[in-house]
């Protein structure tokens, strides 16, 4: 959930969100706590593949789940849920995937897809040990601003069992790009509406609305 303006605890002053000044997407809260992540990530990467990586925190949109799950193909999407028990999907690449899986530098420039018929238990566990760090990395970086628990409940690498949610519902997607010297890959988290409370909108213009647009 978003703190609304009036919520804020008081131990945050005004100018501790002053990051979101220089921010133009529509759901700017939510563009800062990407890039916190993103910086978060660099460090945790660098621990686990002792390799530097360039991470770029695209601007938060919002989509239909349909159109998300037709550009899913055959790679590791982890279910996840909300406090809210709303369900959403933090998919990877899977290049970045398997260099989490092999933990090499030197084997970046030459990493090849993730063959999904050999995520067998031992490599969903090595995979899930560094998506479970992502993840708490994510929830570390919405101080100052609100919370959002999120518990991991299985993988999949099956755009048909990552339907988590109806096609039409809408949906935040957010994307963090890596690059490294001869590498490239990318993260997606999708979020339901209804797991956030209060919208860049409202916080800014201090109402409080629901997800769909109706004034509380």
């Amino acid at each position: 959930m978003l703190y609304s303006p009036e919520e804020l605890p008081e131990e945050i002053e005004d100018f501790s969100l002053a990051e979101a000044e220089i921010h133009v997407g529509r759901f700017r809260w939510l563009d800062v706590v990407m890039r916190r992540w993103a910086n978060q990530l660099e460090s945790t990467l660098f621990d686990h593949l002792h390799s530097v990586f360039e991470i770029e925190a695209e601007t938060v949109i919002w989509t239909r789940f349909s159109d998300v799950i037709k550009t899913l193909g055959d790679q590791p999407m982890y279910i996840f849920e909300s406090d809210q028990k709303g369900k959403g999907l933090l998919i990877l690449d899977n290049a970045i995937a398997q260099a989490c899986i092999d933990r090499d530098p030197d084997a970046l420039e030459n990493t090849v897809p993730l063959d999904v018929t050999e995520l067998n238990s031992e490599t969903q566990k090595s995979l899930f040990d560094i998506v479970s760090q992502i993840v708490a990395d994510l929830e570390g970086c919405w101080f100052n601003i609100g919370e959002l628990p999120l518990h991991l409940k299985r993988i999949t690498t099956h755009p048909m069992r990552a339907k988590v949610m109806l096609p039409f519902e809408r949906c935040l997607l957010g994307t963090l790009r890596f690059r490294s010297e001869g590498f490239e890959s990318y993260l997606i988290i999708c979020t339901p509406y209804s797991c956030l409370l209060y919208t860049s909108d409202a916080a800014d213009e201090e109402d409080s609305v629901d997800l769909g647009g109706r004034r509380i």
